[in-house]
């Protein structure tokens, strides 16, 4: 792996970098797995080796050249380091639909999953969501594991969560109107 140079020479927010980036262009779930357990062993061993140095250096307090800045220090990085790495294994479902969806675009029922894993905490970002799937990404021709219709009517449903009715309904009528063309565009063929 490109990331163990990083780490064999102690760059490990290069290596970091490296591993979140290559979870942007993964095709396959092998990969995926391969990647993720290298990342993960990487991450527990940087939280054992700051565990390692806290004791060490608590057993020190005695000691006339103890810091407690340096203690201070060693907990706040550890602190972060827990974060980052609790950060990285809840998003490990979020990774692997990524991948599925890059992998076909079309899977209806993993673009609910996805709405689904990304919760109720940013509206923004579900809106966002669900416009790149209709508009950008979903082909209602090539579509599996579901009809495309069932996105829009979860998209209008969602904006009704909201109190925003006009919009809902616009969106009900773009489905209706791009349920016409995708017919039309069929019946021509």
């Amino acid at each position: 792996l490109y990331a163990e140079f990083f780490i064999r020479t102690g760059n490990f927010s290069k290596a970091r970098d490296i591993f979140l980036d290559s979870f942007e262009t993964l095709l396959s779930i092998r990969g995926f797995s391969l990647i993720w357990d290298a990342y993960t062993h990487f991450e527990d061993q940087i939280i054992e080796n700051l565990t390692n140095k806290i004791s060490n250096y608590s057993k020190k307090k005695n000691n006339k050249n103890f810091n407690e800045k340096k203690l201070e220090n060693l907990n706040l990085e550890f602190e972060m380091r827990i974060s980052a790495y609790e950060k990285l294994i809840s998003s490990r479902e979020l990774i692997i639909n990524s991948i599925l969806l890059r992998q076909n675009p079309h899977n209806i029922s993993e673009w609910h999953k996805r709405i689904a894993l990304l919760g109720d905490d940013d509206p923004k970002l579900i809106f966002q969501t669900y416009s790149d799937a209709l508009l950008h990404k979903i082909d209602p021709h090539l579509t599996i594991n579901g009809r495309v219709v069932s996105i829009w009517t979860r998209f209008a449903k969602y904006y009704e969560s909201f109190d925003q009715l006009n919009d809902a309904r616009r969106i009900f009528n773009r489905a209706v109107n791009m349920q016409k063309n995708s017919t039309n565009e069929t019946e021509k063929k």
